[in-house]
């Protein structure tokens, strides 16, 4: 078993005390996934790791690991010291804005929407016709 930071270790420990507590028909696996916060097929997941791997298989995953989005700490040293010295007086979105600009820092996780190829867009037709045309009966326009 390897070794893991203590807050880890409790939310493992809890989530073995509710599979083991659905093992020993205590409670449903239903209801063990509603106390989790899981869905079913997560914690079906959870329970088939656990099974496989243990106590380690309780453990999140991602622990240790570091961030695809983590930015180099000289980044955000820059970015820290811009915004008080030389851009103090932007908002967020402009700040960020000009950082892409002037220095080509992407600061925002926000990305531009995918477009494919493919697929046609998706437009409402006859919404906006059938609000601005006038009633025409038929015996022609009517006034209320």
């Amino acid at each position: 078993m390897r070794l893991y930071p203590e807050i880890a270790v409790e939310k493992a420990m809890k989530r073995q005390e509710i599979i083991l507590r659905a093992y020993a028909k205590k409670i449903s696996w239903i209801e063990a996934a509603e106390i989790l916060g899981y869905s079913p097929r997560h914690l079906r997941r959870v329970r088939e790791k656990y099974e496989e791997d243990g106590f380690d298989g309780l453990v999140d995953g991602r622990l240790g690991r570091e961030s695809p989005r983590r930015m180099p700490v000289a980044t955000v040293e820059e970015v820290l010291s811009l915004y008080p010295e030389k851009y103090f007086d932007f908002n967020v979105t402009h700040f960020v804005e000009k950082l892409h600009e002037e220095y080509s820092i992407g600061v925002s996780n926000h990305r531009p929407p995918v477009i494919h190829p493919d697929r046609q867009p998706n437009r409402p037709t006859g919404h906006l016709h059938s609000l601005i045309t006038p009633n025409l009966g038929t015996n022609g326009p009517t006034l209320s």
